[in-house]
């Protein structure tokens, strides 16, 4: 399979945003949102393998480094609406969602505002989703910043309201996230939290560093959602992969 991206040039309310697609064109649509630190061809080459089953389509958050408009970083105010924008232009009814970093943060806001758009919501190392707490050595690390731009969380009330099976991954070695307080929040906050696992050698960029496990872990996910990897009592399971 040819893993380079073809880009379409959507019109969004935020003007115009360029994204990468793969995969075949008649396959279930899956919308991979990176993080602020890069665009739309890392994060789609690194998942490539989700090309032979899915059409993929990697879109950049605005403001990021991918952004070629250099755009204001995405607010909540119009987050969501800019992402159904960028649905509508590629003629996407529904999809699945694939959030990184923070990314994952505009996917959930559009996952439960719009839940019959969504088929399956996946969330890499979440920023500014879910309650987490800092060491020490993460503040120094990030200079005393929030990298969650400074946002509180979402909110229990706010993420209820995703529908759809939601899946949630955080690399071992990610120390900017308290893996054990983050799967607890999301095991409390997700309604329909299928599974919530630690990816081992992996840090917050955990599809950079484990491709080939990231990318099976969601093939599978995406294919098979809320009947896939249940726990016996058919609640959801947290482990590592």
């Amino acid at each position: 399979m040819d893993h380079l991206l073809d880009i379409i040039r959507v019109r969004t309310r935020l003007g115009d945003t360029c994204v990468g697609a793969l995969g075949p064109v008649d396959a279930h649509p899956v919308i991979l949102m990176e993080g602020l630190a890069a665009g739309p061809l890392p994060f789609g080459l690194a998942l490539a393998s989700l090309g032979k089953a899915f059409r993929v389509f990697s879109v950049p958050v605005a403001g990021s480094a991918g952004d070629i408009h250099g755009r204001p970083l995405l607010e909540d105010a119009y987050g969501p609406s800019w992402l159904g924008d960028v649905l509508d232009g590629l003629g996407l009814p529904r999809a699945s969602l694939v959030g990184l970093s923070r990314g994952a943060r505009t996917v959930s806001q559009f996952a439960s505002l719009q839940p019959g758009r969504v088929d399956r919501v996946a969330l890499l190392s979440p920023v500014g989703v879910l309650p987490q707490k800092w060491s020490l050595l993460a503040s120094l690390r990030a200079g005393g910043r929030d990298l969650s731009a400074g946002r509180p969380w979402l909110g229990s009330a706010a993420l209820r309201g995703i529908a759809a099976p939601t899946l949630l991954l955080v690399g071992a070695r990610d120390g900017r996230l308290s893996r054990p307080s983050l799967l607890n929040a999301a095991r409390r906050a997700l309604p329909n939290l299928v599974l919530a696992a630690i990816v081992p050698e992996a840090g917050h960029a955990l599809h950079l560093d484990q491709p080939g496990a990231v990318g099976g872990v969601l093939t599978d996910f995406l294919i098979h959602g809320g009947d896939w990897c249940l726990a016996p009592d058919n609640t959801h399971s947290s482990r590592a992969i």
